[in-house]
């Protein structure tokens, strides 16, 4: 905030005498919240270092990426998704995902199983963005929704790492389903705000519990 000088004559004929209201307090919180932003970013970087570097190794990550990806594979060549009951092979899976991360793999002329690892590390991006739309609805400020995205990336990073940068689709539905919750705010007038985060919350944590 920029400061603001106020003049205006002391008296009749006198001298001019100038006031300098300067927004103080206000300067130190805008810089103090610069200042946590960019820590919360530094820490947000540091836990995604790990799961973004480690994407690119044909290693296997998570227990699931390889029945994934033998799944994506039977997708893209048009093999059955859902073999005999009697057979020793299950799937219990939606199909979208499968096609998807089939259809992307051809399209980018990548293995299945680095497609669905970079799905993954679009879709954090996503729900992020999501996060932020939502809050800024709710709340009605930047501030607020920019640490809300960063605290979500920083949380998932470091705590939900066998999802993150994996061949797994998890964080793909929750992108599509947050889409949804994060406009579902704007269809309400001003006085539900409380309503709309309150059902918010509770698909976030349906979409926890998936």
């Amino acid at each position: 905030m920029f400061p603001l000088l106020t003049t205006f004559c002391s008296g009749a004929g006198g001298p001019l005498v100038t006031y300098i209201a300067v927004g103080a307090a206000s300067a130190r919180a805008d810089s103090r919240a610069a200042i946590y932003l960019t820590l919360l970013s530094l820490v947000a970087a540091y836990f995604l270092a790990w799961p973004i570097w480690r994407a690119q190794f044909l290693i296997e990550i998570w227990p699931t990426e390889s029945w994934n990806a033998y799944w994506q594979d039977a997708a893209g060549a048009g093999a059955p998704l859902y073999p005999d009951p009697a057979s020793l092979i299950g799937n219990n899976y939606p199909p979208l995902s499968f096609y998807a991360v089939a259809m992307l793999g051809k399209l980018t002329g990548t293995d299945n199983l680095f497609a669905g690892r970079a799905l993954s590390l679009v879709a954090l991006a996503s729900i992020a963005l999501e996060v932020f739309a939502a809050v800024r609805i709710l709340a009605g400020g930047r501030l607020g929704a920019a640490v809300g995205a960063l605290w979500y990336l920083a949380i998932m990073a470091r705590n939900s790492t066998i999802y993150i940068g994996t061949n797994e689709p998890q964080i793909a539905g929750e992108a599509h389903h947050g889409r949804g919750a994060s406009l579902f705010p704007l269809a309400l007038p001003a006085q539900s705000a409380a309503i709309a985060g309150a059902a918010l919350d509770g698909d976030c944590r349906v979409l926890e519990t998936q």
